[in-house]
């Protein structure tokens, strides 16, 4: 089994997508595989869109750049199945790393790390602009209101917190070695991972909360987490062969 580099939920929980070396691959709810693509080489970042007839839009990074494909669902005798929409590329072909979508507001923005900052990409055809800059993103989550990006750079410098709006820095968190970032669903929290700890921040006052410290044993590698799509648990790598699920009840 590759590495996982990536992961995402869509917004109601029926599909999952996975980014490893190997490829993007495409599951359902039960774990069975509905597709593998090959849009890019070495993806290193996925996300779920919706587009504006409500269908789920599947979104990948790589070094060619940014990939879209519409997913359509259907249902048979041996359940749901999920059928792709042409490669659509948004934005130049610049490699991207780290994919994360901001939600706030009338369109549906794209924030993709890049070698010099983070590139807004509208999901529909339009401009982009890049709004962050100082060096290559290791990890990125938007607030879903749309109001925060925040990011953690390449080789260490910190965990910081930006303004979507107009790119000032909101704050930074005490954190110096690289690590990985996650909003929850419901934006009242910035879970962040690094080599020894997974720490979880509130985003009302941006102050840590102690009593939910956990421990990681990855060794040098930075935690990842993904959060299921109502809050109710969260997914960790503990150590190379194992994963946690942290239920809130």
């Amino acid at each position: 089994m590759r590495r996982l580099e990536a992961g995402a939920w869509n917004t109601n929980g029926t599909l999952m997508a996975t980014a490893a070396a190997d490829g993007v691959r495409l599951w359902n709810r039960l774990g069975e595989e509905l597709a593998v693509l090959h849009d890019v080489t070495d993806p290193a970042g996925v996300v779920f869109a919706k587009a504006d007839d409500g269908a789920d839009v599947l979104c990948m990074a790589g070094p060619e750049g940014v990939i879209r494909r519409n997913v359509v669902l259907s249902r048979d005798g041996a359940g749901l199945r999920g059928r792709m929409g042409p490669a659509v590329a948004v934005g130049p072909p610049e490699p991207s790393g780290a994919l994360a979508l901001a939600s706030g507001g009338p369109q549906a923005v794209l924030v993709a790390a890049t070698s010099e900052g983070i590139n807004l990409l509208p999901l529909a055809a339009g401009n982009f602009r890049k709004v962050l800059t100082g060096g290559w993103v290791e990890s990125v989550s938007t607030s879903p209101d749309g109001r925060f990006i925040a990011t953690s750079q390449r080789g260490g410098g910190g965990v910081s917190v930006w303004r979507l709006e107009d790119g000032a820095l909101q704050k930074r968190l005490p954190i110096e070695e690289p690590a990985r970032v996650a909003f929850s669903h419901d934006g009242r929290w910035l879970m962040t991972g690094d080599s020894r700890l997974y720490r979880v921040w509130n985003s009302g006052s941006w102050d840590e909360v102690p009593s939910m410290r956990i421990e990681n044993q990855m060794g040098d590698l930075p935690g990842r987490m993904v959060f299921s799509p109502r809050d109710t648990a969260v997914v960790i790598s503990r150590n190379v062969q194992e994963l946690v699920v942290l239920r809130s009840d």
